[in-house]
């Protein structure tokens, strides 16, 4: 899926065109400053591990806009 997005040039802090979101959120495993990790799954599906404990959620797009819980 990584492919899908080498052809898009941004750079860190660029917002990410709406209809790029669900690829750009499933491409890879989030990283996050306090080394928490976030995968979004296709399915709708998300697991967030911080300090090696895992939180399951659902994520989806509406009307445009990313909605993760």
């Amino acid at each position: 899926m990584v492919d899908m997005l080498k052809n898009i040039h941004v750079v860190d802090g660029d917002p990410v065109i709406e209809g790029y979101t669900p690829t750009a959120v499933t491409a890879h495993a989030f990283v996050y400053n306090d080394g928490s990790t976030q995968v979004f799954e296709s399915s709708g599906a998300t697991t967030y591990v911080e300090q090696g404990r895992a939180t399951q959620g659902n994520w989806y797009i509406d009307d445009g806009r990313f909605c993760s819980f």
